[in-house]
């Protein structure tokens, strides 16, 4: 542990040069041809209208107004680089890390071009997870991530510029996970915690808290399954990486908050304080309730907004596998999935106002808890299949 954290030390500061680099970089300059698209995308993001949603269903609103933010900061640049890196027009909170990526694609791209690059990219990850994780946990783990996929309509959505990230860093974690499970312990005690806090670090530099918990929750239910050690091991496992991902995101956060104070103070501090209020007190016009914000949350997803008929049926399939298989052992393994499933709502409580006033997109923070108890319900019936063959 004391080895890997080492590592993980060298890595946030590798990270955090590379992060500034890249966007002090990416502020240098701004072609003709760049200016022209972005302008030819903030006309289609504004005629589409600012949260379009797709055949009338609520859980699949866009939201085109951060869109138009996005495309407006890879315009950004100055004769002091650095500083408009830092400042990103003034919403200097986050880090806008997308704009190494965004600029350099809309200098060649249009929007609708950008867009179907984006989801085949989603959707060449997401067979690829499916086929590696048929390898590594059979139907069973091919099957929930697969179901956590249609559930959320990630297919739908994955190719917007706001929602990509969180899915393509969680679908390479799992990647990566899948990949390296058959190497050397010591090789993986020293990749996997640099993994979790690369995922937490990484997803904070492009994301504008969006669902970043699902880079921690999806691929920890994965290498937890994958592993399939002892009941203390899991929960040890699951409290480190937490932990590591935990340090990755907060921590990347906070340079940001300290480097901004440093170089344009005045308004930082104040507006970080602010706003730090504002995402878990919520001010007088957006009240907090802590029950209304789980509500308007798992009403989203099919199986999570139907409770009364998803828990009965995991209820009935542990009796049932408890009186016909016998496997005590199983069911306390899977109850170590436990926490990890219960995460996004611990989120919600936390990022209370955020998480209320977005609740189209901060539902999908629960993509971890639908993994983890679709694994539970179809691994149960795959075993009592087979015991009655």
């Amino acid at each position: 542990m004391k080895k890997s954290i080492k590592w993980v030390f060298v890595e946030f500061i590798v990270l955090i040069a590379l992060y500034v680099l890249g966007l002090t970089l990416s502020c240098i300059s701004t072609s003709t041809r760049l200016t022209d698209r972005a302008s030819q995308a903030l006309e289609i993001l504004e005629e589409e209208g600012d949260y379009p949603v797709i055949y009338g269903d609520e859980a699949i609103r866009i939201d085109n107004f951060t869109d138009k933010i996005i495309v407006s900061n890879t315009l950004i640049n100055s004769e002091q680089p650095f500083i408009s890196a830092i400042y990103m027009g003034g919403y200097f909170r986050y880090w806008h890390g997308y704009v190494m990526f965004l600029k350099p694609l809309l200098s060649l791209l249009g929007l609708n071009q950008i867009r179907k690059i984006l989801m085949v990219l989603s959707f060449s990850m997401m067979v690829a997870c499916l086929l590696l994780l048929h390898n590594k946990l059979k139907i069973p783990g091919a099957m929930a991530f697969a179901m956590m996929w249609m559930d959320y309509y990630s297919s739908k959505v994955s190719g917007t510029m706001q929602f990509f990230w969180p899915y393509f860093i969680m679908c390479s974690a799992i990647i990566i996970l899948c990949l390296i499970s058959d190497k050397g312990e010591k090789e993986k005690d020293l990749i996997i915690p640099m993994l979790f806090f690369g995922a937490g670090s990484f997803v904070n530099f492009v994301d504008l808290l969006t669902f970043p918990l699902v880079t921690l929750t999806v691929p920890l239910l994965v290498y937890l399954l994958i592993e399939r050690d002892t009941i203390r091991k899991n929960l040890i496992r699951t409290g480190f990486l937490s932990v590591m991902w935990g340090a990755g995101y907060a921590l990347t956060w906070v340079v940001k908050w300290v480097i901004s104070a440093l170089f344009i103070p005045g308004e930082v501090l104040a507006n970080i304080k602010e706003t730090i209020s504002f995402r878990m007190q919520g001010d007088e016009a957006h009240q907090i309730d802590r029950l209304f914000v789980l509500q308007g949350n798992l009403q989203m997803p099919y199986f999570l907004h139907h409770m009364k008929i998803l828990l009965p049926i995991l209820a009935v399939l542990v009796i049932a596998y408890l009186i016909v298989v016998r496997e005590k052992e199983t069911i306390l393994f899977l109850c170590t999935l436990i926490p990890v499933i219960l995460y996004p709502y611990i989120w919600y409580e936390f990022f209370c106002s955020h998480s209320i006033i977005h609740a189209f997109f901060t539902y999908r923070a629960q993509m971890g808890t639908s993994f983890g108890l679709y694994y539970i319900m179809v691994f149960l019936i795959c075993k009592l299949v087979k015991r009655s063959e």
